[in-house]
């Protein structure tokens, strides 16, 4: 049996093919040539290579606490006019509604639009808007649609 001399290629330098061919800069097509079998990688191995790399973990999810942190806004204060708008507007509302809210919840002013999903009746009342739910005191505007 003829046995197989081949010299590997890293960066620039000369590979021995079996022919006596040479390639300036180019590497092997195969992994591994001994006793005449290939053996290549996967290519789920091949794929793990070129994978998304994270060098400072962490950083993204601290920019987005930072950023949110400088969108916070105070929460407003309500005139007597609004707070007798919004109490005659939540008189008339019923579960399945459509209609569309600005309030505030967690140091953010929301603008949102759903179906109300829960509509409590108690003094210190709330409404779920798509299963979100929202205080009566925080809500500055709403709308039926």
């Amino acid at each position: 049996m003829m046995s197989r001399n081949f010299s590997r290629t890293y960066l620039n330098a000369t590979l021995t093919t079996p022919n006596g061919r040479y390639m300036i800069g180019a590497q092997p097509e195969r992994n591994d040539f001994e006793g005449g079998t290939e053996q290549t990688m996967m290519r789920q191995e091949r794929a793990k290579i070129f994978a998304p790399f994270d060098a400072m973990k962490g950083l993204q999810e601290a920019l987005r606490a930072q950023e949110e942190k400088l969108t916070r806004t105070p929460r407003r204060e309500i005139c007597e006019e609004d707070i007798a708008r919004n109490s005659a507007v939540l008189m008339t509302l019923k579960r399945g509604m459509e209609i569309e809210l600005f309030y505030w919840k967690d140091y953010h002013d929301i603008l949102s639009c759903g179906k109300i999903t829960f509509l409590s009746g108690t003094f210190i009342g709330y409404l779920e808007l798509d299963h979100e739910p929202v205080g009566f005191a925080d809500i500055y505007e709403i709308t039926v649609l």
